[in-house]
């Protein structure tokens, strides 16, 4: 149990409404990089806390001294990660736009090349935000004696979500605990229901099932509970991101009562021919993919292999093969955190395709792909320039969890080429989102917690609507197709004339 006379300090600044800064001036667009936690101090020195005394909350701003409440290690250094978190979130020269009061740099893609060809200063503070932020930050101050690492974590992200910027986060890190089972958002009937595509070896029965509940909860409730700990870009991108990585891991579902602190929990499917089929699942911390679980696969040999093409391979961050005797080339990245090998590969893939003398189709794939750095002068204009060069048919695949570069580069591609086709589902992003430079990410220096904070704005696409990227030719995976073992996306573009 701890200490009575921190409980009664908790209880009573609980009830104390935070204070928040006084509003910060502009400052200019680019200083120099300054450490959060050097900031001089430029506000009043909170209140030292002292129990049975009425005090305003602990943390204020980030430019003001903190006097650190927790007694016991454990708490004092998760304390200290969130304190060091809530200043480089709010630092007023490389925290975030929309909890800073500066000037913000926007970075306007507006000719025909893959870079920015201009750059403006924009204020996207929001007062309301950066309360409601500092009120978060106290409240899970407080509450660290009674809250799990796990909770901790998504009391974190809870924080964090209302900013509506997939780029500003945290990760689970070393707190996961995982079930060994996976799922894909596949849409059927107008909403994404939770496919699994691997299942423990033994369990071959599942793969292709569909997920009905989880100890008694059903999924469209565990969706909604765990809504709030992510940001919405898009009106569906939460939910994708919640079936694909989240409901597979036992923090999640202790965080919104699914689970308590068993290890294991009863999940409920409905297989294709429509029979429930339930299993008892327990986590593993460490699991071996080609020992411990199974893809689906439709030939009967359960492999540790997607059936779909575009997972063939996630050993590199792009790769390539021909299809159809030469006549497609099928151009892969796993991920657009390319290195230096990356030229290579596309000179390699496009001097093969153009060997066979048949090619007609250029496929370039960046379904299911987080993003990664937009170094695009050095890294894509290459490839942009091979896909022209091809004098092929152009295709360009996304999908709902397609983010952030992978959202940047097929819009400056299909920007740049007249005869790209751009073909799957709504990305996970609109063109126009937050993304970072300088203090962008970050580790927390107790748990060692991946974080990230956007500072800059970027507009890839001027003019175009509102939401998320679109596809010219709408293409979702079914789930009929997911059962046959077929790539809806890859065989539309296969078949066409």
């Amino acid at each position: 149990m701890k200490k009575p006379i921190l409980t009664v300090l908790a209880l009573i600044m609980l009830f104390t409404a935070c204070t928040p800064a006084p509003a910060e001036q502009p400052v200019p667009t680019e200083p120099a990089q300054t450490a959060a936690a050097q900031l001089p101090s430029q506000a009043p020195d909170p209140v030292t806390p002292t129990a049975g005394s009425a005090v305003a909350a602990p943390y204020t701003d980030s430019r003001a001294d903190y006097t650190y409440i927790m007694t016991d290690e454990r708490d004092l250094k998760w304390e200290e990660d969130i304190v060091y978190f809530a200043n480089l979130c709010l630092d007023p020269y490389n925290g975030h736009p929309k909890l800073s009061d500066r000037l913000t740099t926007t970075r306007t893609y507006n000719d025909l090349v893959t870079r920015y060809s201009t750059t403006s200063s924009e204020n996207f503070f929001d007062p309301a935000l950066k309360e409601d932020f500092i009120r978060g930050i106290n409240e899970l101050i407080l509450s660290i004696p009674e809250l799990s690492d796990g909770e901790i974590v998504f009391g974190l992200k809870r924080i964090l979500a209302p900013l509506n910027d997939i780029h500003a986060g945290c990760s689970l890190g070393s707190y996961e605990d995982p079930l060994p089972i996976r799922f894909d958002p596949i849409e059927i009937g107008g909403t994404y229901e939770a496919v699994v595509f691997f299942a423990p070896k033994g369990s071959e029965d599942l793969l292709g099932a569909r997920l009905k509940a989880i100890n008694g909860v059903p999924l469209a409730e565990i969706i909604e509970r765990l809504a709030p700990y992510f940001p919405r870009e898009t009106d569906d991108n939460h939910v994708i991101e919640i079936i694909s990585k989240y409901i597979d891991n036992c923090v999640s579902l202790r965080q919104i009562g699914v689970m308590g602190e068993e290890t294991s929990a009863e999940f409920t499917f409905t297989d294709a021919s429509g029979n429930e089929l339930s299993r008892t699942l327990t986590s593993q911390h460490e699991i071996d993919l080609s020992k411990d679980c199974t893809f689906y696969s439709v030939n009967g040999d359960f492999i540790p292999a997607d059936y779909r093409l575009m997972r063939s391979d996630r050993s590199v961050p792009a790769w390539y093969t021909l299809l159809m005797g030469g006549e497609a080339l099928y151009f892969r990245l796993n991920t657009c955190m390319v290195d230096e090998n990356f030229g290579s590969v596309v000179s390699e893939a496009f001097a093969a395709a153009a060997g066979t003398g048949k090619l007609k189709k250029v496929i370039v794939d960046f379904r299911h792909n987080g993003g990664g750095y937009l170094d695009l002068a050095e890294s894509f204009i290459p490839l942009a320039n091979a896909m022209r060069d091809s004098g092929a048919e152009l295709f360009v695949l996304i999908d709902g969890l397609s983010y952030s570069a992978s959202v940047a580069i097929p819009s400056m591609l299909k920007r740049r080429m007249e005869n790209v086709t751009i073909v799957g589902s709504p990305a996970g992003q609109p063109v126009r989102f937050f993304f970072g430079y300088y203090a962008a990410e970050f580790t927390l220096p107790n748990s060692q917690l991946y974080c990230q904070c956007s500072r800059t704005y970027g507009d890839f696409w001027p003019g175009y609507p509102d939401g998320p990227l679109q596809p010219d030719v709408t293409v979702p995976q079914t789930y009929e197709d997911f059962l046959a073992g077929t790539d809806s996306v890859l065989d539309y573009i296969l078949d066409l004339n």
